[in-house]
């Protein structure tokens, strides 16, 4: 797992090693930020998911014919003591 501070390092480091670079870069930039990528969430009480960012970039990847993207899944450390 990497946490979400190191994430952009971790992935844009391993694009780099496949050959991305450019715009293609700046792409992926926009789906790992934290503040920019698509994050579903269960809010409480809830059996669906609901978006908390990211319905337009979402409807513009599927209207692309795009049907596999990168979401942010946050999980909250289980406290210890």
């Amino acid at each position: 797992m990497v946490s979400a501070y190191d994430i952009r390092d971790f992935v844009r480091d391993a694009a780099q090693a496949e050959g991305l670079g450019g715009w293609e870069l700046d792409a992926l930039d926009a789906l790992i930020c934290p503040a920019d990528g698509i994050q579903l969430t269960v809010p409480a009480g809830h059996r669906r998911t609901s978006y908390i960012n990211g319905q337009h970039k979402s409807q513009a990847l599927l209207d692309a014919g795009v049907r596999r993207t990168i979401v942010i899944d946050w999980v909250t450390p289980t406290p210890t003591g």
